[in-house]
């Protein structure tokens, strides 16, 4: 089945608390993977959770390298691969597999991954309340600055490597803001570039204003800057050791073991927990060295701790829907908030580190709204140039016409404005039912936005989807307000 997505640019905004929450595991502390949480944990775990829409993974993997300075590393894709496998599983992950992009070997490019995480493929389709998996397995280095980490892709080139590699605190900070969506994980599983690089973590990712650099982790201001949870392989800038009797990295095997062995409905936090244990214990039996599994959460997802990856994908009916997240108009962000563009600097945070487990007269005025919908993939193009929808067995026009006039017919926008716009997105289901709704894109009027929810909340349930129709479409609609002369 295909799930059709939105692909209209959006920013919506939600409210930070300022909570960094910060896991650092060794083996004295992880609790074995199969002792039962008391019942009451179990419930505050259940209730904490954000709720998951859809969920999206791009997972990259490179061991061979376009230049030959680097040195090859003999796991990252069987990692890559591996792990893939376990978030597409029924009974793990329970990832839709075309939700799922896995770069390896030459087509890891700098390019095809700025690609799969922007406009091109993930931008074009997870929404703020979706789950987004990103795995980086290569090797990585301090930019020349100390200021950054640099990922190798495939065609990292050795004497340009910040210019031709990925500078990740950019990467990931631009996906956060473009995408509005705070429940992003990063699974960082790197080797140094050469040897054992021991650099001063002080001088990575500098600290907020207000912070000193001796009080705070790399991985913490990793987490910081981008605004984005993260669990790593191994302390920043040290090995994510490779198993030899595995041929995997203790960090991705365990990683899928252990969501396979949960069911997938394990929470981060332990889960990272289960990770840390085994990937300590085999490193030190193995190889005689030390592995410490790191988890930090970005500041304003706290909860993200409670978050299992194979949690299923919940539909909310718009009736029951509180606290709908309302984006900016997109024609004033560059006024009124330009750190949300793309290619906008982060802002600078002050965060503390918290440690633990987790219109006029003479006009006529007159509504006209306009819908758009969109799959997965899509290459049919019709007269509505927001629309390019790959069509299912049943043919959607009619009732893509239908849904748009019955909308309509629902809306009464406030009287006595200018013309506004505000771009909804919701989800039909086969019975018809309106659910997820969200403002992406809002009209600057309150009022206005509040009336669009109000007509899906008054027009559902639609008709049924035809048969044939996939079990759910995802729908970009686009109520405006005009305004002409009589």
């Amino acid at each position: 089945m295909k799930k059709i997505r939105s692909k209209t640019a959006f920013a919506t905004v939600g409210i930070m608390s300022f909570l960094v929450a910060a896991i650092t595991l060794s083996a004295a502390q992880c609790m074995p993977f199969g002792k039962k949480a008391p019942q009451s944990a179990a419930v505050k775990a259940r209730d904490a959770a954000p709720v998951i829409h859809d969920k999206w993974a791009v997972i990259v993997g490179v061991g061979d390298y376009k230049d030959p300075a680097f040195h090859k590393l003999r796991f990252s894709e069987r990692a890559a691969e591996g792990l893939t496998t376990a978030l597409v599983d029924d009974a793990a992950g329970k990832f839709a597999p075309d939700h799922v992009i896995t770069l390896t070997r030459s087509h890891a490019t700098k390019s095809a991954i700025t690609a799969a995480l922007s406009e091109s493929w993930l931008l074009s389709k997870a929404l703020p309340n979706d789950l987004i998996v990103v795995y980086f397995c290569s090797r990585a280095v301090p930019s020349s600055d100390g200021k950054a980490l640099v990922v190798c892709t495939y065609d990292t080139a050795s004497d340009s490597l910040e210019n031709s590699g990925l500078v990740l605190h950019d990467l990931l900070s631009q996906l956060r803001r473009r995408s509005q969506c705070k429940n992003i994980v990063c699974l960082l599983d790197l080797q140094p570039l050469t040897g054992t690089v021991s650099p001063s973590t002080n001088l990575l990712f500098p600290p907020p204003q207000g912070q000193t650099a001796t009080n705070l982790s790399a991985l913490t201001r990793l987490a910081q800057v981008s605004d984005v949870s993260l669990v790593s392989g191994n302390t920043l800038l040290a090995p994510s050791f490779e198993s030899p009797s595995k041929h995997n990295t203790y960090f991705s095997y365990y990683l899928a073991e252990g969501m396979r062995q949960g069911g997938g409905l394990q929470s981060l936090g332990d889960l990272t927990q289960y990770v840390g244990q085994n990937a300590v214990n085999d490193a030190r039996n193995e190889l005689a060295q030390e592995q410490l599994v790191e988890m930090r959460l970005a500041p304003d997802s706290p909860s993200m701790t409670y978050l299992a990856l194979g949690m299923p994908t919940v539909q909310v009916p718009i009736s029951t829907q509180s606290n709908v997240r309302i984006g900016y108009p997109y024609e004033r962000l560059g006024i009124d908030h330009p750190d949300l563009l793309p290619g906008a600097p982060a802002p600078v945070k002050t965060v503390p580190t918290v440690h633990g487990a987790l219109a006029g007269s003479g006009l006529a005025q007159q509504a006209a709204a306009s819908a758009a919908a969109h799959p997965v993939r899509g290459d049919d193009q019709n007269d509505n140039e927001d629309q390019d929808f790959d069509q299912p067995k049943a043919d959607m026009g009619p009732y893509m016409r239908y849904m748009k006039a019955y909308v309509q017919s629902k809306w009464t926008p406030p009287k006595g404005l200018e013309q506004k716009k505000v771009t909804v997105v919701f989800t039909i289901l086969k019975d018809g039912t309106i659910t997820d709704a969200e403002v992406i894109e809002a009209s600057g009027e309150p009022l206005v936005d509040q009336s669009a929810l109000h007509a899906l909340t008054a027009a559902s349930p639609l008709r049924p989807l035809p048969m044939g129709a996939p079990k759910s479409v995802r729908v970009n609609y686009k109520f405006q307000w005009k305004i002409s002369n009589h």
